[in-house]
């Protein structure tokens, strides 16, 4: 095995090679997002993540695949991206991520700025949030800790929705394999100052897939059992400005699911089900005063989680109640220069109990309050076509001050076609409230996660009549200390310590061409790579130098689409190397590479546009898993309309 420098060495040896023999890119890169901007517009539209995060990269999910798979959940889009891993115990059932090597509890997920990570457990599941809601989706690799905050070691997804000033009504129906249902419903309104925007979401599938179960001889096929989901969604956005007072947002988000849990490949049958609930609600206040731009929001969320096993006697309750309050300040200056200041108040309220016919015993009963404090200026260097930034951060948590988190960023312009950008930073996460608090096992004395990042970039793009190019490849390293890690500490308890030392690095190629073949016709080709070392480094540990479970050294996407009028087809494939199961790198999930294609045809009539798809997935029927034991879907099928009717106004 190569050691920590040389392996950097011979990956720099190689980036341009690999450039080279890289093709094309599925989610397209944001490369000179903020050069292209003036200043009044990052403090009037951008968010915090966009505007102040100079130097990382920033992907966006490409019009044309998102709006032809739009009925997926969020964990299906991330997935067929490439971009980041997604760790699926099934469709419908939990779905986490894994970016540039880190954990599941080390990518942090906002909505609006708000982060959805519970408090409790550090995680969030994908499968409850249908893309169908969301105007943006975007992942951010390298985003710094000083915007972020804490679980932003990984990186950072934000998803997200624009104020229109159009009045549309749409309406989304789907029918799929395994009994599959999907239906959608957004409602736009808007009038002179006032915007509602109404989603809903539907969805229900008995996921009764057949498998092979590869844990027995002969491996037989067998079909899943107790595995049915149903879920609802809801969001509700009002936008009104008031004059000479700023601009409002109220927004209300709640989501119903019921699942059932179905048995892994070595058990006989599961009876176990899951139900989530979760209602958001949140207010901000927008105000731009001459060079000034004031910000205040806030937002109380509440999760409900219940899992039960009546044959292991586990009834299961967890609720998380949290409350953040979020107060901003941007100021300009000759539109050259922009500075910023936040502070942001977080109060988390856990109970975890298992209330059963036996017993009743509380797991975790805790409070924490947190309070974080930020800064950033970004300067514009115009005579030298760049851009730089430096962001800090300060949290007091748990009755203690951490340490300071830095970051520096720049953008430089090369010239009309090349853009250099790349930054550095420390990044932290704090420990989830189980960890320090679960009964028994939990660890109070338990340090943040901490290290520092680097990434360097450099992008080309070139466009013309009749091609568009764009190409990206981005290096990567990051060291984390006092890696928190469960180990038993008798036959039957198991409690957090601050044990390992984790050293990630790699590449990421990002590459797509688009070549017009007509008027009415084009074709768009991509592919989105990364290589990634995710190894554990501590030398007093017995697997130091092994890579890290569930990490593979390569995966990548890659797509092909043509259009041709009102007709479009898709044919995707991404590609997962093997990942390892234990800690030792002796147990694995083997490689696997799934084939899907998508064909939408588009009516317009008047102020009604409609579009009909069909989609296959995993066209040569593979078998595979995301998660050990925990089978994937063969092939099946999804068709379904989709009907928007715009409203002229009067």
């Amino acid at each position: 095995m190569l050691s920590g420098k040389k392996a950097n060495a011979d990956m720099k040896k190689t980036l341009f090679a690999l450039i080279l023999s890289t093709s094309f890119l599925q989610l397209k890169s944001q490369n000179d997002t903020t050069l292209q901007k003036t200043f009044d517009e990052i403090i009037i539209n951008a968010s915090r993540q966009q505007a102040f995060a100079t130097g990382t990269r920033k992907d966006f999910a490409d019009s044309i695949f998102k709006n032809s798979y739009k009925f997926l959940s969020l964990s299906s889009v991330l997935n067929f991206s490439g971009s980041l891993l997604i760790r699926n115990y099934g469709p419908g059932n939990i779905s986490t991520s894994s970016l540039r090597g880190g954990n599941s509890y080390q990518t942090s997920v906002s909505w609006d700025g708000f982060s959805l990570n519970n408090n409790i457990n550090g995680l969030c599941d994908f499968n409850l949030i249908p893309s169908f809601l969301f105007d943006e989706i975007s992942i951010n690799p390298g985003i710094p800790s000083g915007i972020q905050g804490s679980g932003s070691i990984g990186g950072g997804i934000n998803i997200s929705n624009s104020k229109s000033n159009e009045n549309i009504t749409e309406f989304l129906q789907t029918y799929g394999s395994f009994s599959s249902i999907n239906t959608g419903l957004k409602n736009n309104f808007n009038k002179r100052n006032f915007t509602n925007s109404l989603k809903a979401f539907y969805s229900f599938s008995k996921n009764d897939y057949s498998f092979k179960n590869i844990t027995e001889q002969n491996n037989p096929e067998y079909k899943l059992k107790n595995a049915k989901t149903l879920m609802f969604t809801l969001i509700d956005e009002l936008y009104f400005d008031v004059k000479k007072i700023g601009k409002f947002k109220i927004a209300y988000w709640t989501t119903h699911s019921e699942r059932q849990i179905p048995p892994t490949m070595i058990m006989q049958e599961s009876k176990a089900f899951q139900n989530d609930k979760s209602n958001k609600i949140s207010l901000k206040w927008s105000k731009k005063i001459n060079n000034l731009s004031l910000n205040l929001s806030s937002i109380n969320q509440k999760d409900y989680l219940k899992y039960n096993d009546i044959e292991q006697n586990i009834n299961s309750i967890t609720n998380n109640n949290t409350y953040i309050g979020d107060f901003e300040l941007r100021y300009y200056l000759h539109n050259q220069s922009v500075s910023g200041f936040g502070v942001t108040a977080t109060k988390s309220i856990a109970l975890v109990e298992n209330v059963s016919l036996i017993d009743h015993f509380l797991y975790n009963n805790s409070v924490r309050n947190q309070i974080s404090f930020w800064g950033s200026q970004i300067l514009k260097l115009k005579p030298f076509r760049t851009e730089i930034s430096l962001i800090f951060r300060k949290d007091f948590y748990e009755k203690k001050w951490l340490p300071i988190v830095p970051s520096a960023g720049f953008r430089s312009k090369i010239n009309n076609n090349f853009v250099l950008y790349g930054q550095w930073g420390k990044v932290y996460r704090v420990p989830t409230m189980n960890d320090l608090y679960w009964e028994p096992g939990g660890n109070p004395f338990l340090n943040p996660e901490s290290g520092y990042q680097f990434e360097q970039s450099i992008s080309f793009n070139k466009k013309n009549k009749n091609f568009e190019v764009s190409s990206s490849a981005t290096y990567f390293s990051r060291v984390i200390n006092n890696w928190i890690q469960w180990q038993p500490v008798s036959s039957q308890i198991w409690s957090p310590f601050n044990l390992g030392k984790v050293h990630s690095r790699g590449f990421e190629l990002r590459n797509s061409i688009k070549i017009k073949i007509s008027k009415k016709a084009y074709c768009q080709l991509g592919i989105n790579s990364n290589f990634i070392k995710s190894e554990n480094i501590y030398k007093n540990d017995k697997n130091f130098g092994k890579q890290l479970i569930y990490v593979p050294f390569y995966n990548h996407s890659s797509f092909i689409t043509f259009v041709i009028s009102k007709t479009s087809i898709i044919v995707h494939t991404f590609t997962v190397s093997k990942r390892f199961t234990s800690n030792d790198n002796t147990e694995k999930i083997n490689a696997y590479t799934i084939f899907n294609t998508s064909l939408k045809h588009t009516l317009n009539h008047k102020n009604t546009t409609t579009d009909l798809f069909l989609r296959i997935n995993n066209i040569l029927n593979t078998n595979y898993s995301e998660i050990a034991w925990r089978p994937m879907p063969n092939r099946n099928f999804e068709s379904g309309i989709n009907i928007r009717f715009k409203k002229n106004k009067k």
